[in-house]
């Protein structure tokens, strides 16, 4: 049995491909809410079996399942359910973290950063004095992967202006606050010896197994500071394929394992001073059948035990 999603046009069909000569009965349950849904008049059940919605909108959202009941030839009724599916419809809330002003002299870095909760995940687009910022027009400027955060570098007199991003996710679009990046006038020294800052740092976060995150950290300072990354108390070595440094100096780790789990520390340094930043990652890795359960036939009304073995981190 194959469960399919396709939504087109705001028309929701879920295919359900079960060809059998004593089917009784077919029903389609959601959220974990068994009943013959074909009563809506926006709902149908197609000769195929399929499951029809149309006009489908947010309501229609959640899991659904389809519940095929067969009567065998000794009159005994058997019940299969088909593999979940999921219906979900774009969404984007409002900026949970947007562009802020800042300030810096000539040849520091900074970083503008734009995170809101999107089903699925927004594409960014970022934008210098309303022009659409496009990869690998200027050097100094990366947009992360993952995180969207737009970091620039080294900034110079062309990276001076507004900056904004704009979050797309289907139909929907959201804009954020304008920021403006104001470079220091040269007669306020900007190279006089300081100790170390911050200008991004790393957070915490939660993978699934596969998953990938970009721990960011950025600082500032005079003589321009080093950046090393230790986990736990070893440094990392950031220059491999599945690990690697982006822009200035954050990391990138790609498709998670459960043995990146730990404590990342950014630790940027210079003859004035060193500090310490760190975040903790976990890695959650999905269930695994390790003993799977045998095939059980009983009379109805009759107790059945079936076991199987799971194991999987949390």
């Amino acid at each position: 049995m194959e469960s399919r999603i396709h939504v087109v046009l705001n028309v929701l069909l879920l295919e359900n491909n079960l060809r059998d000569s004593n089917l009784e009965r077919r029903i389609f349950c959601k959220a974990e809410r068994c009943c013959d849904l074909t009563g809506r008049r926006v709902i149908l059940v197609l000769p195929s079996g399929s499951l029809l919605i149309e006009n489908a909108g947010s309501g229609d959202e959640g899991v659904y399942q389809c519940a095929v009941h067969i009567v065998d030839r000794n009159q005994f009724t058997w019940t299969y359910l088909s593999k979940r599916a999921s219906v979900r419809f774009p969404s984007l809330s409002r900026f949970e973290v947007q562009p802020q002003d800042r300030d810096v002299y000539r040849g520091q870095a900074v970083a503008f950063c734009c995170v809101l909760d999107s089903q699925p995940a927004a594409h960014i687009e970022w934008y210098h004095n309303d022009k659409l910022l496009k990869d690998g027009t200027d050097e100094s400027i990366t947009v992360f992967a993952v995180s969207s955060t737009l970091e620039i570098g080294n900034v110079q007199s062309r990276h001076e202006g507004n900056y904004k991003c704009v979050a797309k996710n289907g139909d929907k679009s959201r804009t954020s606050h304008e920021a403006k990046l104001t470079i220091r006038p040269e007669n306020n020294v900007g190279n006089e010896f300081t100790e170390p800052s911050f200008a991004l740092e790393p957070r915490g976060e939660v993978l699934d197994e596969g998953d990938s995150i970009v721990l960011e950290c950025l600082a500032n300072g005079w003589p321009r500071p080093d950046v090393r990354w230790l986990k736990g108390s070893q440094a990392i070595s950031a220059d491999g394929d599945r690990i690697r440094r982006m822009g200035t100096s954050s990391l990138l780790i790609l498709k998670a394992s459960p043995s990146d789990a730990g404590v990342y520390t950014c630790r940027a340094s210079n003859t004035q001073d060193s500090i310490d930043s760190s975040a903790t990652i976990q890695v959650k890795v999905a269930p695994e059948i390790t003993t799977k359960p045998k095939d059980a036939v009983a009379q109805e009304t009759a107790d059945v035990e079936v076991s199987s073995t799971i194991k999987g981190k949390k």
